[in-house]
C-alpha cells in the first residue's frame, strides 16, 4: 500500500512544497517527508539529532525536536535517516516495525 500527499507551506514569504509518503512492506511501515526548503549545512548533519542542537536564535527553539523522534523510533527498533542538500532539499526517512 502506497499512499503520499503534497503539502504546501508559506514562511518568510517562501512558499515550500512537502512531500510525504508511506509505504508498508511486510513487517515495516516506510515514512518519508521531501521538502524544498533551505536544505541543512553539510557540517551539521551529523549533530541534527544531538540534543539541544539548534541553528536557530536562543529565544526560537530548544532543539529537542530531532532528539526526541530519533530516540522514539529507536526505542521502537527502527531508523531514522537524513539526506540534504544545502539550499535544494531535506529528506527524512523512516522505517518503523508494524507491531
Amino acid at each position: 500500500m502506497f499512499d503520499a500527499d503534497v503539502i504546501v507551506f508559506h514562511f518568510f514569504g517562501c512558499a515550500f512544497r512537502c512531500n510525504q509518503s508511506i509505504f508498508h512492506f511486510g513487517g515495516n511501515v516506510y515514512f518519508s517527508v521531501f521538502d524544498n526548503g533551505v536544505g541543512i549545512k553539510q557540517k551539521d548533519i551529523e549533530k541534527i539529532f544531538d540534543p539541544f542542537f539548534t541553528t536557530k536564535r536562543e529565544d526560537k527553539g530548544t532543539g529537542l525536536g530531532l532528539s526526541i523522534s530519533y530516540g522514539f523510533i529507536k526505542d521502537i527498533l527502527g531508523e531514522i535517516k537524513v539526506e540534504s542538500q544545502e539550499n535544494e532539499f531535506t529528506r527524512f526517512d523512516v522505517i518503523i516495525p508494524k507491531s
